[in-house]
């Protein structure tokens, strides 16, 4: 919620660029080192205590910015991150798996997709005032971000269990994390579908995730005024939850190898369309990448997880957001360091390139293992 102001907030604390932009890298950076584990807790632990740590750490991690220093401002992305980290799994694992138990997992994209739309929906008319609540008070937006919340932090209490299959190990402490680990490495090498599906979501992710960090800079080059940030941000998560809502339509019409094409000849035309727009109609190519990236979500999850067929569901879909956070890591710090250099349009191009020669390659592997036979 506080992401339209958040870069705002810390120049006014006193930050450089160049602290703020450490500050998101290290966020980033701590995200990879928690997914794996953070999969592995929620394995452990159950799908609902891993929920409501989800959503504590994250209700915490608001009331951290208000420290208004750097350090306080790491441990708040760490926090937020370390949320988000918990969530990436265990929610599709808890959904997918609440679904089986009533025999209805054929409709998990299209249940996935109308519950992300919800959410993104009374978001995004949350976003559209934050600006304004900004201004009247700079503290107050992380309150109201803090106490929003605490609220499904308290409903996950009244979430019921579903049944799933936990891997029995046979080590304790440590080193059983190194064992799973090791049987992850073991899977991810024998499943070629699951591993090529993997890769490719990853890259694709990682680019989304790298260009949204840099979208006020992109906004301002095209000299939007700050004010209309919040709108910008919730028509984009409308969009974004509109595109989750219709993500079923576009699984029933389309085989899975026309959908990889789909998204990788999108984020390529988003950046060279990108490098080329004028005023608002930069604003448009920027809402077109957040339909797709809405129905990407519960498409990819799907394919992913019907390539799971044994235990330790949410350890193994934390390897796609690992794997994410792990090229993020390095995008953003390329990204900061070719915007410093360049001028928007032509940070664009050269992204553009990269990227279609990149995703062309993994496009190419994804679709030969998916059609080879499911191992």
């Amino acid at each position: 919620m506080v992401f339209p102001v958040l870069v705002v907030y810390f120049l006014r604390s006193g930050l450089s660029a160049a602290e703020i932009g450490l500050v998101f890298s290290i966020g980033v950076f701590a995200s990879f080192l928690l997914e794996l584990p953070s999969g592995y807790i929620s394995d452990k632990i159950g799908h609902k205590p891993a929920i409501l740590l989800c959503f504590l750490a994250k209700a915490l991690s608001m009331l951290c910015y208000l420290g208004g220093t750097f350090w306080w401002f790491v441990l708040a992305e760490i926090l937020f991150v370390g949320g988000g980290a918990l969530w990436s799994g265990t929610g599709e694992a808890f959904l997918y798996e609440t679904l089986k138990d009533l025999n209805r997992s054929e409709d998990f994209e299209k249940l996935y997709g109308q519950s992300m739309a919800v959410g993104l929906s009374i978001s995004s008319i949350l976003i559209v005032g934050i600006p304004f609540i900004y201004a009247y008070n700079n503290n107050l937006v992380f309150y109201i971000s803090s106490a929003i919340l605490f609220i499904p932090f308290l409903i996950s209490f009244s979430l019921h269990q579903p049944s799933y299959i936990k891997p029995v190990s046979k080590i304790e402490g440590w080193w059983s994390v190194v064992h799973e680990w090791r049987d992850i490495a073991r899977f991810v090498v024998k499943q070629k579908r699951f591993r090529a599906l993997v890769f490719f979501y990853s890259f694709w992710q990682a680019v989304q995730d790298s260009i949204d960090l840099f979208g006020q800079l992109f906004f301002t080059f095209l000299n939007i005024p700050v004010r209309f940030f919040g709108f910008i941000y919730a028509s984009n998560r409308v969009l974004q939850g509109l595109g989750g809502y219709l993500a079923y339509k576009f699984k029933k019409v389309m085989s899975s190898a026309q959908l990889l094409g789909l998204f990788s000849i999108e984020l390529v035309l988003f950046f060279f369309l990108g490098a080329w727009a004028k005023s608002y109609m930069g604003v448009l190519v920027f809402s077109v990448r957040n339909f797709f990236e809405g129905v990407s979500g519960p498409v990819s999850s799907g394919m992913i997880n019907k390539e799971i067929t044994g235990g330790g569901r949410i350890t193994l879909l934390s390897v796609e957001p690992t794997i994410t956070r792990l090229i993020q890591t390095i995008l953003v710090f390329v990204l900061g360091l070719l915007f410093n250099a360049f001028s928007v349009p032509h940070v664009f191009l050269m992204t553009g390139i990269v990227v279609a020669t990149i995703l062309a390659l993994l496009y190419v592997m994804a679709v030969r293992s998916l059609a080879s036979e499911k191992v």
